[in-house]
């Protein structure tokens, strides 16, 4: 047991995470405000609680190492630890969702706004999402998430069976707008 727990102290002790480790690049004025801030909170939380963490479990590792039978004191130690690598697991979540909104924002403010594609954009705002989500998840090369996560929306918006094709914005709103003579049930 003592050789499993030394082992998630050195993984854990491997998260050497600097504020600096974290500088978007870019000026802050090509990201759109509504997703920074949650996204820069996210980013400072996950900073903050990687580095008690680590503290806390080098302070475990310690205690467990020292003593070659289970104590009270020891089990707490690990029951916090638990908790806060749940903590992490948590807060990663959040900065998924975040980065979703992020990509998202971008997407969006590619567009002018009050034109028809910002309207679009808008419309597809949930498959555009789970677009970007699926490329978060599926990419092992992080300086291509943006440009993979266009090029898969480009792609669906061409397919007429594409999540992001024009008739599923088209069509509902069409039908949406019939009146008499075109609409058949206000026909006398």
């Amino acid at each position: 047991m003592a050789e499993q727990f030394t082992s998630l102290i050195d993984s854990i002790d491997g998260l050497s995470l600097a504020d600096r480790a974290f500088g978007l690049t870019g000026s802050v004025s090509e990201c759109p405000s509504s997703a920074q801030p949650g996204l820069v909170e996210a980013i400072r939380t996950l900073i903050q609680s990687c580095k008690d963490t680590s503290v806390h479990a080098q302070q475990a590792k310690t205690l467990v190492e020292g003593t070659h039978t289970p104590s009270s004191q020891g089990i707490l130690k690990l029951s916090s630890l638990s908790r806060r690598a749940a903590a992490l697991v948590r807060i990663t979540d959040t900065i998924g969702d975040a980065t979703e909104c992020y990509i998202l924002a971008y997407i969006t403010s590619l567009a002018n706004s009050g034109t028809l594609v910002q309207k679009m954009l808008s419309h597809y705002t949930a498959e555009l999402r789970n677009i970007a989500r699926d490329v978060l998840n599926s990419t092992g090369d992080d300086s291509n998430v943006l440009r993979e996560t266009l090029e898969i929306c480009y792609g669906q918006g061409l397919h007429t069976s594409g999540r992001l094709h024009s008739d599923k914005y088209f069509v509902p709103l069409g039908e949406a707008n019939l009146e008499w003579p075109y609409d058949p049930e206000l026909r006398e």
